[in-house]
Formats: structure tokens, C-alpha cells, sequence
């Protein structure tokens, strides 16, 4: 079997800094960390960000041995992202409205403001579909929920 790799130091980073150095679940929030892959390294072989979650060593065992269960910990993961403003306001608006209607996959955005969709860009779950339209003067262009943005939208209870 291969060995697995190293997280790369900016995304371990990454990951500490978002849960503050300390355990991600708010009733334990020790100080030491260890970062866990909330689906294991076995089956999706890679380091992803919204995969890894900081874990003391204790509930990083509890969590190995399934005394904490996967939808828990995506949940804790879920519940950071918000808290640490990984996504803006409005970000998160587009989120609840994925969540209220989980049919939809598609919205219409103005192009020159795609900046404000950036996080859910560059965390694929959201993706430009290609097409685009002029509504009063103003290019918009048409977003697709990925399949990455479905699965984490799966995530979010109703």
C-alpha cells in the first residue's frame, strides 16, 4: 500500500487556523490538535480543505473508533465554515437558498460581481456553466451547483 503523503503545510494551516488551534467540537475545544480526514484518506486519497477538521487527539480517537459519527463531524465542519466567515453573507445566502430547495442547481449572477461567489468558487462547489445573457445592460452569467456543492449541500439538515 502507498504511503500516504503529507498534508502540504499551508493546508494544515489553513485547517487550524479555521478551527483556532483548538479540538473543532465546541464542548471540548482542547488546545491540542491533530487533523482528521472526515472521510477517511482510504477511500477519497487526497487533502482536501473541507474534508479535514482539527481534533484533539481524544475525540480524533472517539471519532476513529466511530463514537462520534461522519454526519456529526460534517456537521461541526459546517458549523466552522459559518462561524469563521469562510463564506461571506452572501455565500451563505446562496447555500440556504440550495438548501431550501434542494431541486435547484442553477442561479443567474451578474459576471462583474463574481468576486462575491469566490470562496464557493474556488471550493468547487459552485462552477460556471458556460452560459451567459445581458438583463438591462448587465451581463449575467449562469452557475451550476458541482457535484462537490450537492454532496455539501446534502450535508445542511432542512
Amino acid at each position: 500500500m502507498p504511503k500516504r503523503p503529507a498534508i502540504p503545510s499551508d493546508l494544515e494551516r489553513a485547517v487550524l487556523v479555521e478551527c483556532g488551534h483548538r479540538c473543532a467540537i465546541p464542548t471540548c475545544r482542547q488546545p491540542s490538535v491533530e487533523i482528521a480526514h472526515i472521510t477517511p484518506w482510504s477511500k477519497v486519497k487526497n487533502h482536501k480543505f473541507e474534508n479535514l477538521i482539527g481534533l484533539c487527539p481524544n475525540c480524533h480517537t472517539r471519532f476513529d473508533k466511530h463514537e462520534i459519527d461522519r454526519k456529526a463531524m460534517q456537521i461541526y465542519k459546517l458549523n466552522l465554515l459559518l462561524t469563521n466567515s469562510r463564506y461571506g453573507d452572501l455565500e451563505q445566502r446562496v447555500i440556504k437558498t440550495f438548501v431550501k430547495d434542494r431541486k435547484t442547481t442553477d442561479f443567474w449572477w451578474f459576471a462583474d460581481m463574481e468576486i462575491l461567489l469566490v470562496c464557493l468558487i474556488d471550493d468547487s462547489l459552485l462552477a460556471f456553466a458556460g452560459q451567459t445573457r445581458m438583463v438591462g445592460g448587465l451581463s449575467q452569467r449562469l452557475y451550476h451547483l458541482t457535484k462537490q456543492g450537492t454532496d455539501y449541500i446534502a450535508q445542511w439538515p432542512l
